[in-house]
């Protein structure tokens, strides 16, 4: 899930997303450690898919950003390991993103390291 790359910030998130980065993390190690092997190893790392659930709090008025079919998740999935990616991400934009918002706030930690220790500061 992309959920695996962004922080939570209430406690009803924190297991969910934490477990997402986990499963994430140990599957990259799975997939080098087993490459000598021949054996590959790929992460889905989906946005939102169509489910019960997910159809059930759109009629409640829930947004749902990027929401794909179960048809369109499934292809995805079958392409992804025919090409043996590393991430199987979807969709698109919502992974963009996520990934996005995941460095941006780094990018500014890091401005900000730099001109702390300016003599012009």
């Amino acid at each position: 899930s992309t959920g695996g790359y962004v922080t939570a910030f209430n406690k009803y998130m924190l297991g969910y997303t934490v477990s997402k980065h986990g499963i994430r993390v140990y599957a990259d190690g799975l997939r080098h450690i087993l490459h000598p092997e021949g054996i590959k190893v790929s992460v889905v790392v989906p946005g939102f898919v169509e489910s019960r659930m997910v159809v059930k709090q759109a009629k409640q008025g829930v947004k749902f950003f990027g929401l794909v079919s179960n048809k369109d998740a499934c292809e995805r999935i079958v392409k992804g390991i025919e090409m043996n990616e590393r991430e199987i991400a979807f969709p698109a934009l919502l992974y963009l993103v996520v990934r996005l918002t995941q460095t941006i706030p780094l990018f500014f930690q890091r401005i900000d390291d730099v001109f702390s220790n300016s003599p012009f500061r």
